[in-house]
């Protein structure tokens, strides 16, 4: 397995971190030491609480330095904030609030044109024999102008290009 690690808050990796300790987090966390050595980069769940302007400069930071390298990252669709407006309560309350970045196939052309991005795609579960799971998994295929128009979380790789960014 290609070394990676993670982007997120400083607390929820420490509390995600569960049984491997602190130990371990220093680890992963060292990792950024030898920036060569890092090939992927995953956080699921960060960027939908980020503003537009700091999604886009986190995945061109990441992609000028640590060129060649992936990033693994949940989108939430457009159409799925739309759904969660009509509801009510607390849970709906936040994600109103919270859900800052948001995805749709105009935003996906701006992610694939940040400078260094050399392919975005979507990334899909595999099919099984579950229904549910093959229903997930079924979406995760569709075109991404279909697949956004589906109120479920995306999952999408970025892949840097080799070298210095454009």
């Amino acid at each position: 397995m290609e070394p990676a690690i993670p982007v997120d808050l400083p607390g929820v990796q420490e509390a995600s971190l569960g049984n491997l300790g602190r130990r371990a987090a220093a680890a992963r966390i060292g990792a950024l030491d030898d920036p060569l050595a890092i090939e992927r980069v995953h956080r699921l769940g960060l960027l939908p609480y980020f503003q537009r302007e700091q999604v886009h400069g986190l995945i061109a930071r990441i992609a000028e330095r640590l060129p060649g390298s992936m990033l693994v990252f949940d989108a939430v669709p457009a159409v799925m904030l739309n759904l969660v407006r009509r509801a009510s309560g607390r849970e709906r309350d936040l994600a109103v609030k919270l859900w800052t970045w948001l995805l749709d196939p105009s935003e996906h052309a701006a992610i694939s044109a940040i400078p260094g991005v050399e392919e975005l795609r979507d990334l899909a579960p595999p099919l099984t024999r579950d229904p549910a799971a093959f229903g997930l998994a079924a979406l995760g295929r569709l075109p991404s102008r279909l697949g956004y128009s589906v109120p479920v979380i995306a999952v999408l790789q970025a892949r840097f290009r080799a070298g210095s960014a454009d």
